[in-house]
């Protein structure tokens, strides 16, 4: 507990209330987590109102964690979530969810401590500046919690060209990935990372449980993290709600085979900032094979004018290449701020044959993330609709995409997470010396 005066009982109802707490707002939370997957599941949407339920009762939830006497390195990725999920909660206009967040967070503490300058006032050997001072800053907080969901939600944005991935007018890239996780929040959370996290804590606490006690402190250590890497990658995995998961299967159908072909081509990966992709652009001379993948690396290093004329003096002998070329078009007019060309698009993929070939299929997915691009793009964007081309070509994928999100994300998630599991147990065991929590 957070410094609990020592003339105080530990056996007391001040204790157990706090233990409860403490243990049953995640049950709680996750109660209302299910009372919205089903809500979802009916209706295709997690209403207003539970969603506001969700953020408080989640911010509750961690808030209440904040109570534990944990060192500042279990203390510290509370903080990090939390700041998250307010921050890209309010960045997305959604400053209701962004306070109750807050609010639910600072609640736990503000009670608490409350309770203690009630204590102080009695004459309990409580020190009254202290917990003052504790209770004021969680009041302070819990207020600004509360006055950001009074205020509600502010008007959408103008659109604007330049504006971020998800916000209204934006152009930038990053836009479709941004739709597919959007249909993959559940209220404010993402559900993948949600249970991810859930399965992470869940197979830590019962595998320490499970383990024998004599066992070497090698294999006490190590074998907790390497079955909450497999059991929280495949969490992550599997919780991806069905329209926004059978949209990542189609994108990432076609971005997996471009990233073949572009190692394919050029023996490396492709870049992925604008430093990168300048870098090169400068060392590479320009082939012909290498023309859709120079024209969308000129775009990620801002030189639109190059990737116009690239595209523009670049020739057209097959269907497959007509395609690309219009495609290429469409992409570089659209970032530009222009109206784009689909008509050329579905016009050139109508060429290609047979139609329920590869490079056709290939061509009709393109065409829907030309689509979710221009619906993310709009005055309010909503990645569960923007999806919806992505979504009814994936049908026509059949199988070639089938378990496509496994093969795509574990193979980079289990890295990540093995990394990060790793590096907190460390610095557990070296803060502290007692590594994770129960082992």
């Amino acid at each position: 507990m957070p410094a609990v005066p020592t003339d105080i009982d530990p056996y007391s109802a001040t204790f157990y209330v706090v233990a409860f707490v403490i243990l049953g707002a995640p049950i709680v939370f996750l109660v209302i987590v299910a009372l919205a997957v089903v809500q979802r599941r009916r209706t295709g949407r997690v209403g207003t109102t539970l969603s506001d339920l969700m953020a408080g009762t989640g911010g509750f939830a961690l808030g209440s964690l904040l109570l534990l006497d944990a060192p500042l390195v279990v203390q510290l990725p509370i903080f990090i979530s939390l700041t998250y999920l307010i921050v890209t909660r309010s960045r997305r206009g959604r400053r209701v969810q962004a306070g109750w967040l807050l609010a639910g967070a600072a609640l736990p503490w503000t009670l608490l401590w409350g309770w203690y300058v009630a204590l102080a006032l009695v004459g309990v050997g409580v020190d009254p500046q202290s917990a003052s001072a504790r209770f004021g800053v969680g009041a302070i907080w819990l207020a600004v919690g509360l006055w950001f969901a009074w205020r509600g939600d502010p008007a959408p944005a103008a659109p604007h060209p330049a504006a971020r991935p998800g916000q209204p007018g934006s152009r930038a890239f990053g836009s479709i990935a941004e739709a597919i996780r959007d249909a993959a929040r559940i209220g404010p959370f993402p559900a993948p990372e949600l249970a991810m996290l859930i399965a992470v804590v869940a197979t830590l606490l019962l595998v320490n449980l499970v383990l024998p006690g004599d066992l070497p402190r090698l294999v006490t250590f190590a074998v907790p993290i390497l079955a909450a890497v497999l059991v929280g990658t495949e969490g992550y995995v599997r919780a991806w709600p069905a329209t926004s998961r059978r949209a990542f299967e189609a994108f990432s159908w076609l971005g997996e085979w471009e990233l073949a072909r572009a190692r394919e081509l050029t023996g490396e990966g492709v870049p992925t900032s604008k430093r990168a992709a300048e870098a090169w652009l400068e060392r590479r001379p320009v082939r012909r094979e290498e023309v859709p993948l120079r024209t969308e690396i000129l775009l990620l290093a801002g030189r639109l004018d190059e990737a116009r004329k690239l595209v523009a003096d670049a020739p057209a002998e097959t269907p497959v290449e007509r395609f690309e070329l219009a495609s290429l078009r469409d992409l570089v007019d659209w970032r530009a701020g222009g109206d784009g060309d689909l008509g050329g698009m579905t016009a050139a993929a109508g060429e290609i044959v047979p139609a329920d070939g590869d490079d056709r299929l290939r061509a009709e997915v393109s065409i829907a993330t030309s689509l979710v691009r221009r619906s993310m793009a709009g005055a309010v964007p909503d990645g569960a609709t923007a999806v919806a081309p992505l979504v009814e070509v994936r049908e026509r994928l059949g199988a070639r995409a089938d378990g496509q999100i496994g093969r795509a994300l574990r193979r980079r998630m289990l890295p990540v997470l093995l990394v990060v599991l790793v590096v907190f147990a460390l610095a557990l065991e070296l803060l502290t010396g007692r590594g994770l929590p129960g082992l």
